[in-house]
């Protein structure tokens, strides 16, 4: 079953008073249920737009966009998470009062905040930092809460846009793997938009390629790889890494 359905997705800024920029140009793809799809392209070529038209937050000039065949028309409360770049922690918040804004701003009932709270700090490995400040946890730690805290509301569709990009090298890997296991242990639907081949390559079922503005689809990939040979090292993940490259360097 699809979970994410883009069709024809085109989008332009207005910039100005009467002129604007395109930014993208009939792009269409699908995720299906519990599926990794990653989106690569040149800097500033409308990844981000993507997402956020997806979330609901930008409506597109033209095309649609479904999540399990609803159309998108604004945010979805409760069927989609987000996690940014930069972690957005609230600084006088502790790591488990951080995680459970979002089941507050959703209206959970709060008799089971707690259970929740503690269930995805459990997942994203936190157990034991539940009472510490973000100024106290380094920057992996931060991405870890920011996870949780989009994960507590149980969302269908997990929005990722470049979460690990600030992250030293072994960080961002290690944080990588333990993703795709908390994908398998949830079955969460993830479209993350990343500029590491590498990233992209080691996670992915799906790989979107897109141009330079106004983005298309310049190659869509299939990743058909079982968790063993998805190491940074693996033959397996060097070659697609290798596909990626070309497809981004070609006209």
């Amino acid at each position: 079953m699809n979970a994410v359905s883009v069709e024809n997705l085109t989008h332009a800024f207005r910039v100005g008073d009467n002129a604007e920029l395109p930014v993208l140009k009939d792009i269409s793809f699908e995720a299906e249920e519990g599926e990794f799809l990653s989106i690569i392209g040149p800097s500033g070529c409308g990844k981000s737009t993507i997402l956020n038209i997806i979330a609901g937050l930008i409506k597109p000039t033209n095309g649609t966009v479904k999540i399990f065949n609803q159309k998108v028309n604004g945010p979805l409360r409760g069927v989609v998470g987000y996690v940014f770049q930069d972690p957005l922690l609230l600084s006088w918040r502790t790591v488990y009062q951080n995680v459970a804004l979002g089941l507050e701003l959703l209206d959970y009932n709060k008799k089971d905040h707690g259970t929740l709270v503690s269930k995805m700090i459990k997942l994203v490995n936190l157990e034991g930092f539940e009472h510490l400040y973000p100024f106290e946890l380094s920057g992996g730690m931060k991405q870890r809460v920011s996870l949780a805290r989009a994960l507590a509301p149980d969302p269908k569709v997990l929005l990722m846009d470049e979460p690990f990009g600030a992250l030293d090298e072994q960080t961002r890997t290690n944080l990588g793997l333990e993703l795709l296991k908390i994908r398998n242990l949830t079955g969460k639907t993830i479209i993350f938009v990343t500029h590491s081949l590498l990233e992209a390559s080691m996670l992915s079922d799906k790989i979107v390629v897109l141009s330079k503005n106004p983005a298309m689809i310049k190659d869509l990939i299939q990743v058909d790889l079982p968790q063993h040979m998805r190491e940074p090292e693996s033959p397996e993940v060097q070659y697609i890494r290798r596909r990626l490259w070309n497809s981004l360097m070609s006209k």
